[in-house]
């Protein structure tokens, strides 16, 4: 692996480059694209962005008092060219580069071992290609002042406060949740944003935003892991599987309790009996495979003090909490899977529209920009997107805009 520690890090006027096998160093001015990098937040093989990702606590590049000394002496604080090499003595400066080098080879390679290599470097390229939206200021300014929701609901309009004509870049945590689903870290707050506001994203000139929903993503993701077809609508398919002669909303309803551990109160109001609603949870169960996955999740938890999504990824959830543990990994599975669809996607209509642009992902939801004339062919293009080895998954699309 070819590692370059910013310059920024060091203090120093080049980048240091080095090779951990076979001990080569360089000192560079550009930052190669295919390096991993320590002291770039923004670049696709950022070490501080995966060691957050495989939950390793953020490494300590130099001893606490000299950042705190440094942080109080200075106007920029660590955001200062601190020339860190006639700071610490040469022992302690070697020996804290070393660390550097050590623990972000021990990170990589955890990485290259656990098999989701490939996924993650899909998902972080895909979130940083992101583009910033225009917005209708006008109306993003008409809800702040009509609003009577709290200040939960008025902080996420007022992220989407332009810096000119177009939102804040914005930055996604992918590891703010114990199954990875994204959060907000900084910029705009789609993901508290009500979705009857999301029509102050303001398309250009011949375009209109539009969002792309993943229909019934989870059971879907659910039915493929235990071996079963999910294409079609998924809820009609169980009740006509299992032979259950309810309605689709009481299947839906079924299905989540049975995903997810849900009572059956909800749904024995809507069957009218207790006996009969825990019965059809178990039928359920049995149908999704609950049982087998949950057993491997134990299994591997107890084996190695983890346990993983579909892909490899580690999930944060702890052994006390093990009971999680199914929801964890069906949560995990379908986010990343709807990510690396969406990703495959929108190269897709990049090729076929020149006005394309993705702009947020919202769990299971894609919201991004067309050309309104090309519209239908790109709703036609995405209307059932494939996840390779797994399977098919439905999509919705409806206007969030003005045309």
């Amino acid at each position: 692996m070819d590692l370059l520690i910013h310059k920024s890090v060091l203090g120093t006027a080049q980048h240091l480059m080095t090779n951990p096998e076979d001990a080569t160093i360089q000192w560079r001015t550009d930052i190669p694209a295919y390096a991993w990098v320590v002291g770039e937040d923004n670049h696709l093989n950022s070490i501080e962005a995966l060691m957050h990702v495989l939950g390793e606590k953020p490494i300590d590049l130099f001893p606490k008092a000299h950042i705190q000394a440094f942080e109080e002496i200075c106007s920029d604080g660590m955001c200062s060219d601190i020339p860190w090499r006639w700071i610490l003595s040469d022992d302690q400066y070697m020996d804290r580069l070393n660390m550097i080098i050590e623990k972000s080879r021990i990170n990589v390679c955890a990485l290259e071992d656990s098999n989701y290599d490939q996924t993650y470097k899909t998902i972080r390229k895909f979130l940083l290609s992101l583009s910033q939206p225009l917005i209708n200021v006008d109306r993003l300014n008409g809800y702040i002042k009509a609003n009577d929701k709290g200040m939960t609901v008025e902080a996420s309009l007022r992220s989407f406060l332009p810096k000119g004509s177009r939102a804040h870049k914005i930055v996604y945590d992918q590891a703010g949740t114990a199954t990875g689903r994204l959060t907000v870290k900084s910029g705009p707050r789609i993901l508290t944003l009500p979705s009857r506001y999301r029509d102050i994203i303001k398309p250009d000139p011949g375009c209109e935003v539009v969002q792309i929903d993943l229909v019934s993503a989870e059971p879907r993701t659910a039915l493929y892991v235990a071996g079963k077809q999910a294409e079609g609508d998924v809820y009609s398919t169980i009740a006509q599987d299992l032979g259950l002669d309810v309605q689709r909303d009481v299947v839906k309803v079924a299905s989540l309790s049975a995903l997810y551990g849900a009572g059956s109160s909800s749904l024995s109001n809507l069957l009218g009996s207790k006996v009969l609603a825990k019965r059809v949870i178990e039928r359920l169960r049995d149908h999704f495979g609950v049982r087998r996955v949950e057993s491997q999740l134990l299994s591997d938890m107890k084996s190695h003090g983890f346990i993983t999504n579909l892909f490899g990824r580690k999930l944060m959830t702890r052994p006390d909490e093990i009971q999680k543990g199914y929801s964890h990994f069906m949560q995990s599975t379908t986010s990343d899977a709807a990510i690396c669809m969406f990703s495959v996607a929108c190269n897709l209509m990049a090729q076929q529209d020149e006005n394309f642009k993705p702009y947020y992902l919202i769990h299971d939801a894609l919201v991004c920009q067309l050309s309104s004339s090309k519209r239908k062919d790109l709703q036609a293009l995405t209307s059932q997107l494939e996840l390779e080895g797994v399977g098919f998954y439905e999509t919705k699309m409806t206007s969030i805009s003005d045309n």
